[in-house]
């Protein structure tokens, strides 16, 4: 499991993270409301999603997510939704708090 503590992010987290604002402000994806986190947290799943899903496909340069449901509350689970040059892919996140005040996230391909 990855740990993304909401409270400090490095130098490269944060130009990741702004290089997310500026695609989501341009429309290349668009997250849907997801009631289990943050705006930041929010960000840096959409960033992990994109990054494992690249190898998948490498002829698609176009990717966006399209959709989040809650899939369970308790732990929170939720369904991201990737558009991959027309085919949708679903991804199931899973959020779990930590001990230093973060969340792990685990994020895996749905089958």
């Amino acid at each position: 499991m990855k740990n993304f503590s909401t409270g400090c992010i490095n130098a490269k987290k944060r130009t990741l993270a702004a290089t997310l604002a500026a695609l989501l402000s341009t429309g290349i994806f668009a997250l849907s409301s997801s009631a289990a986190e943050p705006p930041q947290l929010r960000q840096d799943v959409a960033q992990m999603v994109l990054i494992m899903d690249g190898p998948r496909d490498r002829t698609c340069a176009q990717r966006k997510i399209v959709k989040t449901e809650v899939v369970e509350s308790t732990p929170a689970v939720e369904r991201w939704t990737l558009d991959r040059c027309g085919k949708l892919v679903n991804y199931r996140v899973r959020f779990s708090p930590n001990s230093k005040g973060g969340t792990d996230l685990d994020v895996q391909l749905e089958k």
